[in-house]
C-alpha cells in the first residue's frame, strides 16, 4: 500500500512539472514583447529596450524564468 501511494505521488509530482513546463511554453511561444505592451506603440526602440532591462526576468535564461514561474505559481511571491 505504501509502494503504490509513494508511486502515486511521485507520477503527480512528474504531471505537475510536464504541465506547468507546457503551459509555460505556450506562453514562452507567443510572439509578444512585453516591453511593447508596457510601453505602447508608439514607444521607440531606445525606450523599449530600457523597459526591457528594467523589469525583472525579461532577459534571464529560460531556465532561470520557468524557475520563477514555478516559484510563484506556488505561492510564493
Amino acid at each position: 500500500m505504501l509502494q503504490y501511494l509513494i508511486r502515486r505521488v511521485l507520477w503527480a509530482c512528474v504531471l505537475f512539472v510536464v504541465i506547468t513546463m507546457v503551459a509555460y511554453v505556450i506562453f514562452f511561444i507567443i510572439p509578444v514583447n512585453p516591453a511593447q505592451l508596457a510601453c505602447g506603440q508608439r514607444a521607440t526602440l531606445v525606450v523599449r529596450r530600457r523597459t526591457r532591462k528594467r523589469t525583472s526576468g525579461w532577459t534571464a535564461p529560460v531556465y532561470e524564468q520557468y524557475g520563477r514561474f514555478l516559484w510563484r505559481l506556488v505561492g510564493h511571491q
